[in-house]
């Protein structure tokens, strides 16, 4: 089943790369990993290039902001001609003129303006890039639990297609007992309802593997968000179940690693240093 929150963590990648866009198509391979999955969907992604010029334009507002601290260095030149004519015989007489100058200006001291200026501006191109890599997060973190709820509906439906089949026997059986004469009729009722809700909850796991085949190849850039049929998700490797961390050292990782947490830490930072 799709949850919500498959369908809220899509939203947000949505939101926060600045939507999809169309694309050149990636080449799938027949067999599709979880690791080629995100590859394919961070690699030219156009909501992660919109971010990324955010990124270069916070930087370029560092430099210059930094700017202001170095020395100014103006130079100017020209050349003009004077025309000068004679009153007394009526001749003119060209001169030229030509003008150089220079300038030097270096701000020592403005009251810890600029130095503000500028710690906000690395503020806010370190906040920029913290939204690149959170946008880069939401992604494979998108791409990631629609693969996986891909795969689970793909493995639910073999069971409730094996499941409906062991109904069918049972009520093959059950019918050849009523005709017998060696069995009663409630059984043969018992068993068709078991097989009609089987095909039920089939239908309702294909629905859900490609609803969850759609949003993959959303995420993935392909084009009407159609993943080709001919393409197979694989199951990851099998993992040894690690011991989780304390609560406090999994706090501490988060704050430490989680780039929207750092995007909010340095807009506090930014907003600090313009007051």
């Amino acid at each position: 089943m799709i949850s919500r929150r498959v369908v809220a963590v899509v939203a947000a990648v949505l939101v926060s790369a600045g939507g999809l866009g169309a694309g050149a198509a990636p080449d799938l391979p027949a067999v599709l990993t979880l690791a080629e999955a995100k590859r394919l969907a961070l690699a030219g992604n156009p909501g992660l290039e919109a971010l990324l010029a955010r990124v270069q334009a916070a930087e370029a507002l560092v430099r210059q902001a930094r700017s202001a601290l170095l020395p100014q260095l103006r130079a100017s030149a020209g050349a003009s001609w004077q025309r000068d004519v004679s009153l007394a015989n009526g001749n003119d007489n060209d001169v030229p003129l030509y003008q150089v100058g220079a300038s030097a200006d270096w701000l020592l001291f403005d009251g810890f303006a600029t130095r503000f200026r500028v710690a906000a501006a690395e503020a806010g191109s370190e906040a920029s890039l913290a939204e690149w890599h959170d946008g880069q997060r939401l992604l494979a973190e998108g791409v990631a639990m629609t693969f996986l709820n891909g795969l689970l509906a793909a493995e639910a439906g073999r069971i409730a297609q094996r499941d409906a089949e062991f109904n069918r026997e049972l009520l093959s059986e059950a019918e050849k007992r009523l005709t017998a004469g060696a069995g009663a009729r409630v059984d043969v009722l018992n068993f068709r309802v078991r097989v009609r809700t089987a095909e039920n909850d089939l239908l309702g796991i294909e629905r859900e593997e490609r609803s969850a085949r759609q949003i993959l190849a959303a995420l993935l850039g392909l084009p009407d968000a159609d993943l080709p049929q001919g393409t197979h998700l694989a199951a990851p490797a099998a993992a040894d179940a690690a011991q989780p961390p304390e609560a406090t050292a999994a706090t501490d990782t988060a704050f430490a690693r989680r780039p929207d947490l750092r995007r909010y830490q340095h807009a506090i930072e930014q907003l600090d240093a313009t007051v």
